[in-house]
């Protein structure tokens, strides 16, 4: 398992660099055959962060497309609360802990 994970860290994936490439700057060596040529570091750390960046804002604005902003929830109100997949249980909120975070009776 160790030299599956480790030649999965050493790949790169389609135009990002891998992620030991970013880590320690160098293409680590494994047990896969590669040219010595292919070992050297060919990328701008200016140029991955800007790509990081430009693919995060990306997920951003996907994922805000569906999210909502969540109502506040009162102490004593009644509220369905899931554990696990597709089990919603009765609930009771008892008081506010945080910012979208509620101590609850089940």
């Amino acid at each position: 398992p160790f030299l599956a994970v480790l030649n999965y860290n050493i790949t790169s994936k389609q135009d990002f660099p891998s992620p030991s490439i970013l880590l320690m700057g160098k293409r680590l060596r494994s047990t896969l055959l590669v040219a010595k040529s292919i070992l050297i570091p060919k990328y701008s750390a200016k140029k991955v962060k800007q790509t990081l960046k430009c693919k995060q804002h990306k997920q951003k604005v996907h994922y805000d497309k569906k999210s909502k902003k969540l109502s506040k929830l009162c102490p004593r109100q009644k509220i369905l609360m899931q554990q696990g997949m597709r089990h919603w249980k009765p609930a009771t909120v008892i008081q506010e802990s945080g910012p979208n975070d509620y101590l609850v009776n089940l």
